[in-house]
């Protein structure tokens, strides 16, 4: 990464830091991937499409992780439309990324009440989920 910093590609250094995200959550080192996926989103979010969809995803994560599950429910409907919409398909740590969040959207929501706030994140555009994320980002940093 900071091979890229200095060289300036910050397209490549926005999708980098996306990815190590990721690589960090499969790991379990969720404080390291907050701080990493909070950069790349930094960078990536002028991009739109599919590489600001993965840092959602993950910002659904840590905002499932913080107790918010009825924002993360919505946060991931956006992402889930976006998916579908594109008609993409998650890549396997994307997957993970995803069958994690569910499990922790399961343990306090009804399949009926997530699949309720999901609905209200299809109608976010991609500019509003972005600040959603960035007000979500605020607040987990103030609450540390």
């Amino acid at each position: 990464m900071s091979r890229l910093r200095s060289i300036g590609e910050r397209s490549y250094l926005g999708w980098g830091l996306v990815n190590l995200a990721s690589y960090l959550i499969a790991r379990d080192s969720i404080a390291d991937a907050r701080e990493t996926a909070r950069e790349g989103l930094s960078i990536v979010r002028g991009e739109g499409g599919f590489i600001v969809r993965v840092c959602l995803q993950q910002w659904a994560l840590f905002t499932a992780l913080a107790g918010r599950q009825v924002e993360a429910a919505r946060l991931l409907g956006f992402v889930d439309n976006g998916y579908s919409a594109a008609g993409e398909e998650r890549q396997p740590t994307e997957l993970k990324i995803h069958s994690r969040l569910m499990k922790h959207l399961a343990a306090v929501l009804t399949d009926v009440d997530i699949a309720r706030y999901a609905l209200e994140g299809t109608c976010w555009s991609e500019n509003e989920a972005v600040r959603f994320v960035q007000s979500e980002i605020q607040q987990q940093t103030a609450e540390r």
